[in-house]
């Protein structure tokens, strides 16, 4: 069965196709801010996930400010299928990732002021 367009119809699909690219919004500047605003992560503690999820073990990486714990990021790494070489990821991973490869920065859970009643 073939479809045949008229001209109207094949027009006003040409000026459909054009103006979808053209319905998203332009972002503003503090739209933006969170690229800019990373110089906190030179100076973070970087700390590996190994997390079973439907089967398969994922790598995260969470990146913890020092001074201020409660600004960090937590980000999917990597998939295995095995809990051996997920681990073994993720301590590759954070020796790269981190400014301190050897792993000496530590993080003082004092700052976070829990209350453990």
């Amino acid at each position: 069965m073939a479809v045949i367009l008229d001209k109207p119809v094949y027009k006003m699909l040409l000026a459909y196709k054009q103006t979808t690219g053209t319905t998203d919004k332009n972002g503003k500047e503090e739209d933006f801010e969170f690229l800019y605003d990373d110089l906190w992560l030179q100076d973070s503690v970087v700390q590996e996930r190994v997390i079973k999820l439907n089967g398969t073990w994922n790598v995260f990486l969470v990146f913890i400010h020092m001074d201020n714990p409660f600004l960090l990021i937590h980000r999917f790494i990597k998939t295995q299928y095995s809990l051996q070489k997920a681990e073994l990821e993720a301590v590759y991973m954070r020796r790269l990732a981190g400014k301190d490869q050897r792993g000496t920065l530590s993080l003082n859970t004092e700052k976070f002021q829990l209350c453990r009643n």
